[in-house]
């Protein structure tokens, strides 16, 4: 059997260090899932989603004290009031661990006599690409599931076990939304309703399917409106201090809530713009509405009886639809932390002289700096018959 010439770990290190194993793939995949959300949540240019400190902050304006007045002219006295210095928004980032794991027995049987080392590492790393694609198409299911968990203020907020997700930030229960257990969050990051109370989501509900965005409460209309809800110019002369004028651009929901769109537009006989199914989703005008195969299963609402369950199974069954504003959402990474391959490890140590460990270690969180600009569409007991 032929072995490397040199240390087995330095001269995996040496070779993965100038050759990174996250090029090529082993495998045809098919195990992925259809569609990501994190596709759309994250550039094309991973640059852009990297953070430079693990804890995130940002200043939200609180309601602005009213020193100005109107007057005569003569004998106008003022007072010298300070004003709001506003509310210091931090979240630290989750930790994410996972590693690969080999042995010696797995690469050596595939080298033979003769091979140089150059030969040897083709070998290694062609066994290592479809441990490492694993790897990957792992994380991507761990790290979709938890963006479209339900909220857990112990994990998200205290213990930072996982990231903050969408639902929590995107909530139809109210400023606090519904944990498994029945109960609501106290905060979301460290915002409360009674200091912030600006800082919450907006929500609508459709009343019936229909088609007839007129009518103001079938599905259609009240996407619409959600949509214009969700739109905050910036203040008169001095636009640069306002929110700008950012629209929601996408809008995650299941398979089945992308069939009713579609089946609304269809009763109604409406255009409502222009049309085009793509490969990330169907768009509508300037919205893309994109169907996400885990919202078709998350419990994410009320079930009625102090739990929560699916969009099929909740009190008030029915699709929701997640009216995302990427400018002011945001999955970001620590820089430098993102899948950080550590050096590989023998467990010679503790007793398995054949195997090997190497970690691969990662820190996110999902952000939001200003929850208003997003919207959740639900359904009434009425709406699904």
């Amino acid at each position: 059997m032929a072995t490397f010439s040199a240390s087995y770990l330095d001269a995996i290190s040496n070779v993965t260090a100038q050759q990174p194993l996250s090029t090529g793939k082993a495998y045809v995949d098919i195990q992925s899932a259809r569609r990501y959300s994190l596709n759309t949540l994250w550039p094309s240019d991973m640059k852009k989603a990297m953070h430079l400190s693990h804890t995130l902050r940002d200043t939200l304006m609180l309601a602005p004290t009213n020193r100005g007045v109107f007057h005569g002219g003569a004998g106008f006295t003022t007072q010298n009031e300070s004003g709001n210095t506003g509310f210091k928004l931090t979240q630290e980032m989750a930790y994410h661990y996972n590693y690969l794991a080999w042995s010696e027995t797995e690469v050596e049987p595939e080298m033979v006599d003769g091979m140089g080392d150059e030969g040897k590492m083709l070998v290694y790393k062609s066994t290592m690409m479809g441990k490492l694609q694993e790897v990957h198409l792992a994380n991507a299911n761990t790290w979709e599931s938890a963006i479209w968990g339900a909220p857990d203020q112990a994990a998200m907020f205290t213990n930072m076990t996982k990231p903050v997700s969408i639902p929590t930030l995107i909530s139809e229960e109210g400023y606090y939304g519904l944990q498994a257990d029945g109960t609501n969050l106290t905060s979301v990051y460290n915002a409360t309703q009674a200091v912030v109370p600006a800082y919450d989501n907006q929500r609508y509900t459709y009343a019936a399917l229909g088609g007839n965005a007129a009518n103001g409460e079938d599905l259609i209309g009240t996407i619409e409106d959600a949509w214009l809800g969700a739109k905050f110019e910036g203040i008169p002369e001095h636009p640069e201090y306002g929110p700008g004028n950012e629209l929601t651009n996408i809008i995650f929901c299941s398979n089945w809530g992308i069939k009713l769109v579609l089946a609304a537009l269809r009763n109604g006989q409406t255009q409502w713009g222009k049309r085009e199914i793509t490969p990330y989703g169907v768009r509508v005008d300037t919205l893309l509405f994109k169907p996400i195969d885990i919202l078709g299963t998350a419990e994410l609402y009320d079930d009625g009886s102090g739990g929560l369950a699916n969009e099929a199974n909740a009190a008030e069954d029915g699709p929701r639809y997640y009216g995302v504003n990427l400018k002011s959402m945001k999955f970001l990474c620590q820089k430098g932390h993102f899948q950080r391959m550590e050096k590989p490890v023998s467990l010679a140590p503790i007793g398995k002289p054949y195997d090997y460990h190497q970690g691969i270690k990662s820190k996110m969180q999902m952000w939001c700096v200003n929850r208003r600009d997003h919207f959740i569409v639900s359904p009434t007991a009425a709406a699904i018959s």
